[in-house]
Formats: C-alpha cells, sequence, structure tokens
C-alpha cells in the first residue's frame, strides 16, 4: 500500500501486477517533452501513472469512468472515507457514493455504496466544477402511483473541500410543482422525454455558487415549430438552486454563427448527444448538426442559440445507411467527435470540437488503416461578432505511427476526450480486434507535435474476467462510454472555506459557498 497526506484527503493506492502492453517505439521516435504534460512511459500500467502522481497530492482534473462500480459498503473500497457523501432517494432508501481518483491517464472510478443489488439505472449524467449530477430510478414505488409514473431522482454531489466533507442532495422532483389533475393530463411522451432522455440533461455551477440543471429537446408534442413565423424553439426545463424549484419555458432558436437557413432548418432532426457547461452557458451537443446555448446568467434570455459544426456529415451517414442501421449513427457519434472544454494558464476557457475520420470506413471492423484528426475552436469575430470554428490543428493518419505501438489488428483512435488545462492534449481509445472481451489502451496525443506521449492499459481481456472489475470488463467490451472530464479533485484537494449551497434534503434555507479565490 502506498499512502499519500493532502490536508484531510487520504489517498490509498493498490500496486496491480500483470498488465500487459503494447511494444513501446524505439527512443527516437518519442518527441521532445515540450508541454507541461507529465511523461508518462508507453508500457506504464495504471497503478504505476497513480503511483507517480500520488506524490503531488490529487489532480487539477480526473478522467471519471461513467461505469458505476456497485458495492454493498462502503468498507469495501479505499477513500471512502474521504471521497464519500450519504443521501436518501425519494422513496427513503440510504446509499453512498464515493470515488477513487487518478491523474489522466489513468481513469478514475465512481463507487455506488448499495444495501442489496437493486439500484436500478443509477448513473453519472454530467459534472462541472465541484458538482457531480446523477439519476437514479427509485426501487419502489410512490403512494402515489400516478406521481410515481414521473419520478426520476437526480442528486447533486458535491466535493467539499478543507474542513467541509463531501454531500449529496437530492433535488426536487420536476413534477412537484404539478397537481394531480395535471399530472393525469400530462402527454406519455413528456414523462417518458424527462425520465428517460438523460443525455438532454446538463448542470452548471454559476460563479455565485448557484447550481443550475436543464433539460432541452427539440420538436416535440408541444409543438416547438411555429408555423406562422417558421421559427423551431426549445422546449426547457430549468432547476435553480436558488429558488430549489424548477420552471419550464419555451425559448425559440437562432443562429449564432452566420447559419444559413437550410442549416437552422435541420435542427428539427435534433438529437443531443452531450451536455457540457461553457462559461454561463449550458451547451447542447448534436455531433451531427451542432451546438445550441443557452445563456443561464441572463434572467430574460430570449431565445437559444444554435451554431452548426464545421464538418461535411456525408460520409459517416451513407456508412451508416449501406449497413442498413442509419436510425443508430447519431448514438455512434460521440465514437469519433467531441466537443469540449478546455482552459489554460494564460488565456479564458475555449470551446473545442474534435473530429475523427477512420480511412476505411465507419462501419470497417478489420484491421483499421488509420484516421485523420481535425480540430477546431470556436472564436468571436470582430466585425460581426458572430461564433464561428476556426481549424487548428490536423493530425494526418501517418503522423503517430500506430502500428509501431499497436502491431497486431486493431480499431481507429475512437471516444476523443480533451484535456481539461492543456489545449494540445488529447486522450483517445484504442482496442484490439477479434475478441469477444478485448485489451484496451488509453492513448495520449499532442496535437501540437502530432505524436503519441503515452500508451496506458485499460482493459487486460481474461485477466479483468477474473476479479472484482469483471463486470465492468463486459460491460465495457460491448457498450464503451466515453470518460467524463471533471473538476471535483482540484475542490477536494485545495482547501477553502464553504457552507453548503443545499438545505437539508430540500429545505428552503440554505446559504451560498463563500470562495477564498476564483475558482476558474
Amino acid at each position: 500500500m502506498v499512502r499519500t497526506y493532502s490536508h484531510v484527503l487520504i489517498v490509498r493506492l493498490e500496486l496491480r501486477r500483470g498488465f500487459s502492453s503494447p511494444d513501446s517505439v524505439s527512443p527516437s521516435r518519442q518527441p521532445a517533452n515540450t508541454s507541461k504534460f507529465p511523461r508518462i512511459p508507453p508500457e506504464a500500467s495504471q497503478s504505476a501513472v497513480i503511483m507517480e502522481t500520488a506524490a503531488a497530492a490529487l489532480p487539477e482534473w480526473v478522467l471519471l469512468d461513467r461505469f458505476v462500480f456497485r458495492r454493498s459498503s462502503s468498507t469495501d473500497v479505499d477513500d471512502s472515507d474521504t471521497t464519500s457523501a450519504e443521501c436518501r432517494t425519494s422513496t427513503g432508501v440510504s446509499f453512498s457514493v464515493s470515488f477513487r481518483l487518478a491523474a489522466p491517464p489513468a481513469t478514475s472510478r465512481i463507487y455506488l455504496h448499495w444495501p442489496d443489488s437493486d439500484a436500478a439505472g443509477f448513473s453519472v449524467v454530467g459534472s462541472h466544477r465541484d458538482a457531480v449530477l446523477f439519476s437514479l430510478f427509485p426501487s419502489a414505488p410512490r403512494e402515489d402511483f400516478s406521481r410515481s409514473l414521473y419520478t426520476r431522482d437526480l442528486f447533486v454531489y458535491r466535493a467539499g473541500g478543507g474542513d467541509k466533507q463531501p454531500s449529496l442532495t437530492l433535488l426536487p422532483s420536476w413534477a412537484d410543482h404539478l397537481t394531480r389533475a395535471e399530472r393525469k393530463s400530462l402527454p406519455p411522451i413528456e414523462s417518458w422525454f424527462l425520465l428517460s432522455d438523460l443525455k438532454s440533461l446538463g448542470i452548471l455551477r454559476t460563479d455565485d455558487q448557484e447550481i443550475v440543471v436543464a433539460h432541452l429537446r427539440v420538436g416535440t408534442s408541444r409543438g416547438c415549430y411555429d408555423l406562422l413565423t417558421d421559427v423551431f424553439a426549445a422546449d426547457m426545463y430549468i432547476f435553480s438552486s436558488s429558488t430549489m424549484k424548477w420552471q419550464h419555458r419555451v425559448l425559440p432558436i437562432g443562429g449564432g454563427g452566420g447559419d444559413t437557413r437550410e442549416d437552422l432548418s435541420n435542427v428539427h432532426n435534433w438529437s443531443t448527444n452531450t451536455v457540457i457547461p461553457f462559461r454561463t452557458y449550458l451547451c447542447w451537443v448534436d455531433y451531427l448538426l451542432g451546438v445550441l446555448f443557452f445563456d443561464t446568467a441572463t434572467e430574460d434570455c430570449s431565445q437559444v442559440t444554435f451554431v452548426a459544426l464545421p464538418v461535411d456529415n456525408s460520409t459517416f451517414l451513407r456508412d451508416f445507411m449501406d449497413s442498413g442501421v442509419s436510425s443508430t449513427a447519431k448514438i455512434c457519434m460521440d465514437m469519433y467527435r467531441t466537443v469540449s472544454v478546455v482552459g489554460s494558464e494564460d488565456g479564458p476557457l475555449m470551446m473545442r470540437f474534435v473530429d475523427v475520420t477512420p480511412l476505411d470506413g465507419y462501419r470497417r471492423t478489420t484491421c483499421s488503416s488509420g484516421c485523420k484528426v481535425t480540430c477546431w475552436t470556436l472564436v468571436v469575430t470582430e466585425e460581426d461578432h458572430k461564433m464561428v470554428w476556426q481549424k487548428d490543428a490536423v493530425i494526418q493518419p501517418d503522423d503517430l505511427c500506430l502500428d509501431t505501438f499497436f502491431p497486431f489488428p486493431h480499431e481507429p483512435l475512437k471516444f476523443p476526450v480533451m484535456s481539461v488545462d492543456n489545449p494540445r492534449i488529447i486522450y483517445f481509445v484504442l482496442g484490439e480486434i477479434g475478441f469477444h472481451i478485448k485489451k484496451v489502451w488509453v492513448v495520449t496525443v499532442d496535437t501540437i507535435t502530432r505524436t503519441v506521449l503515452s500508451v496506458l492499459p485499460y482493459l487486460k481481456r481474461e485477466e479483468d474476467l477474473r476479479g472484482d472489475d469483471a463486470d465492468m470488463a463486459k460491460r465495457k467490451s460491448y457498450r464503451f462510454q466515453p470518460f467524463l472530464p471533471t473538476e471535483i479533485s482540484k475542490f477536494l484537494n485545495k482547501g477553502r472555506t464553504s457552507e453548503s449551497v443545499f438545505g437539508l434534503h430540500g429545505k428552503h434555507e440554505y446559504s451560498f459557498v463563500r470562495r477564498a479565490q476564483p475558482l476558474l
């Protein structure tokens, strides 16, 4: 065991042996370490990276695995005493959540401590600053059956920091403000979207320590297209911790990037892939269409702004249509694209878009001949103040020499995730081909030098099936989800004077966090 102490936080790390890794390249192929990203040997294991970074306390941010590891009690997991927070569901079941944190490119974990095996649909929805949004279907029906039909519990985890313990708070139900008659008259599709469409839920923590949770959809039964004005509208439910209530709003969708009428007309095909916070905006992203911006800081915000993505989708759509699975095209988009918010030491937050184009097509299952990676940054023009995408990096298939690292049949780079604090670094996932339970690696790439910085084992095939991670290995082999970048480790790591932003279990008495320094 290795232990490091940072304030009240104890990080306990377990050395794992037996990782297998691809052959490393010759020293002549290794680029000079010109960035602030720490050099990680290509053959390093997850535990080796954790141990190397442990002496520097917790990292500023982590790659959070969306797979939820379930344990019967918090004593089964190291560090649960310092990252764990407890709460009760709307049906009175007590449970807790804890984390195992590690510096990228190693991944961090979520642990759900549940009294039995029945924890239906517990998942991580999103994260911003010191907050993480979780979702759970209550395991027991409410006494009011009509109300239970519209119930999905949402919880906000706050990292605490200093002498403040982490907290987990149950949000009021979006249907709490509805009368029994209103709930019965609600169209079925209305409740279905709010209960099942988790990809359209997002969280933002403002500079004033307010928590905003919002759900958005376009073109539903509420009539989100005005035939008279030819304008699409966004149907939104918005929760604010300042009122502890949900608000329903319908806002028109307008263009913010010089988008053509054709771009806006495609919004009726909108399907959200992810929601990201950006400055004061919550941003809904469709990887085939673009980004919808909603300004949470403007109380009288009059519209949702649409900005199209700078890509041609014809090749992607053709590959899926030819295979007869065009309906799943958007579901698979997060394998090849990401929109992320990136900060730096010298400048403000930036929104970046990454597109991975496999040379052999998106549906090919044999050995890949490589892929092209293109990066854009969202900028505002000085002349007309429009938001446009500016291309700033292109990585050609031969630049990375992936076959030197992986001299066997393998997939192209997938599931890109941008570094939170270094705009030149992207993390990818790469897996082997030809196995039901396959080996998977996390590949770190520098977009400026166009080189591979590290290769870290993530899944180890049969070896993972013999331990506590067997459920994760089986799930990831057929349903991989992109990692979630989050800064909760920064707030666990740094002391600050704070009080809970929420009252106890839904009470309206609460006080705001008092920051010692700016958080972003």
